[in-house]
């Protein structure tokens, strides 16, 4: 039972690779190499994609879609929290009315939890828990949860879509263009 439409980032619909699928084909270390077109050897390679990563100027954004992309797992997911907790902190304090009150204690870290488990559900999408679960996890009422949570995942989102666009920008800035 899927609990909302959400982008699955590893199953694109299009005929066109998606940047992550290429991030995690030719994360340094690996032996896939892009087909060419044309004669030439100028297909794309892992060191192109090190470049691209290591032009990336958003850090959390750059964490985020590395995670995605090598699917990450419960590792992958605290890395997220760690580097997106004061961009969605900022949220949280921003939104009206804010879903929680974190001048009470134990809300930072139920914050924390929140984001951790939208970061695990970014990375593994077919691992999703309801939120009557996660908010039991986290000692919190179903509807509040869930509040945070769908804050915590626009926000996730909205950092990998970042990713992905300056992701592609610097590999076609490098001269590899889309046209597998």
């Amino acid at each position: 039972m899927k609990r909302r439409n959400k982008l699955d980032p590893h199953n694109a619909k299009d005929k066109r690779p998606d940047v992550l699928e290429k991030l995690a084909r030719l994360l340094p270390g690996s032996t896939y190499r892009v087909p060419a077109q044309g004669g030439g050897g100028g297909g794309m390679t892992s060191a192109d994609v090190a470049g691209a990563l290591g032009m990336m100027t958003d850090r959390m954004a750059k964490t985020v879609i590395i995670q995605v992309a090598v699917r990450g797992g419960n590792k992958g997911a605290v890395l997220i929290s760690r580097a997106s907790y004061a961009h969605i902190l900022r949220a949280v304090k921003r939104a009206r009315p804010p879903p929680i009150d974190l001048k009470q204690p134990g809300n930072a870290f139920r914050l924390r939890l929140a984001i951790r488990n939208a970061g695990l559900e970014l990375i593994h999408p077919e691992r999703m828990r309801s939120f009557a679960v996660m908010a039991k996890e986290a000692k919190m009422r179903r509807t509040t949860y869930a509040d945070l949570h769908k804050l915590c995942t626009a926000r996730l989102q909205e950092l990998m879509n970042n990713g992905r666009r300056e992701f592609s920008y610097r590999l076609r800035s490098q001269g590899h263009h889309d046209q597998e």
